[in-house]
């Protein structure tokens, strides 16, 4: 998967009147018959917290380590996001059993095909949930994303 993207943050009440404003536009991604779907992610990160520390600072060459749950449907992947430039994102990933919360050899070919050598000894840093109302374009290929109720 490859993309561009662009973050906004505001508040949860002004969300109708954006949704209403974007209808002629998008649709609602439905998925058996869910409009509202529920993650929940799991961060990995090497002691000193690189990953972390690259994004801070603002890097354009940076990645992300994670396990995310789509709960509704009971599915689980591993993933590596890089980012590659100012607003464009790669994201690999691969389907797991079950949600990973630590990560072990089956993964390691994995994460040696999509991060660099000096990322060794990753481990659990931050879990999150949200509920996720995700917009597909009606005209054009583009999804819009809104993540609500994020808790840590």
């Amino acid at each position: 998967m490859d993309r561009i993207e662009t973050k906004f943050v505001f508040h949860e009440r002004t969300l109708l009147d954006i949704l209403l404003d974007l209808s002629d536009q998008y649709r609602v991604l439905e998925i058996d018959k869910v409009h509202l779907n529920h993650y929940r992610t799991l961060y990995f990160d090497t002691a000193d917290f690189a990953l972390y520390r690259r994004h801070h600072t603002g890097d354009r060459n940076r990645y992300k380590v994670r396990s995310r749950k789509y709960i509704d449907t009971n599915l689980s992947f591993l993933e590596v996001k890089h980012k590659v430039c100012k607003n464009r994102t790669v994201k690999h990933r691969v389907r797991t059993d079950q949600f990973v919360t630590r990560l072990a050899a089956d993964s390691t070919d994995f994460l040696d095909t999509h991060l660099p050598r000096h990322l060794d000894g990753l481990e659990t840093k931050l879990w999150n949930e949200y509920t996720r109302i995700t917009l597909v374009g009606i005209d054009m290929k583009e999804r819009v994303t809104f993540d609500l109720s994020i808790t840590r």
